[in-house]
C-alpha cells in the first residue's frame, strides 16, 4: 500500500488547479465570442424595425396558449427571424 506525502498531494493539487484554469480560459474565450455582437445582423435589424416587431408580438401572443404551443411560435419566430437576418454577401464575410 502506497503512502502518499505531502509533495504528492500537493502536486495532484497543482495539476488540478492548472486544469481547472485552463477550463476557465476556454470557457471564457468562448463566452466573449457567443457574447460579441455580429455587426451585420446588428444593421440588418435596425433597418426593419416592425418586422423585429412583429416578430415579438407573435411570440407575446402565443405564450397566452399552453405552454407547448408558446415554444413552438418562438422557435418559429427566431428561425424566421435569422433568415430575415441573414447576410448575403457569404458565410464569415465582414
Amino acid at each position: 500500500m502506497a503512502v502518499m506525502t505531502h509533495d504528492s498531494d500537493q502536486r495532484v493539487q497543482t495539476r488540478i488547479l492548472a486544469v481547472l484554469t485552463a477550463l476557465f480560459g476556454v470557457v471564457m474565450a468562448t463566452a466573449r465570442r457567443v457574447a460579441e455582437p455580429h455587426t451585420a445582423s446588428i444593421s440588418n435589424l435596425k433597418a426593419m424595425p416592425l418586422t423585429v416587431g412583429g416578430v415579438f408580438c407573435i411570440d407575446f401572443a402565443g405564450f397566452h396558449l399552453p405552454h407547448g404551443w408558446g415554444w413552438l411560435i418562438t422557435g418559429l419566430s427566431l428561425i424566421i427571424l435569422e433568415s430575415v437576418i441573414a447576410d448575403d454577401s457569404g458565410l464569415g464575410a465582414k
